[in-house]
């Protein structure tokens, strides 16, 4: 179960720098 957990933090965070990128360039 934390392994399902941690899986969607990650993909979370993932989303949120490359949006963060996206509004750079």
């Amino acid at each position: 179960m934390s392994s399902i957990v941690i899986h969607v933090f990650v993909e979370l965070e993932a989303n949120v720098l490359v949006r963060n990128l996206q509004m750079l360039y």
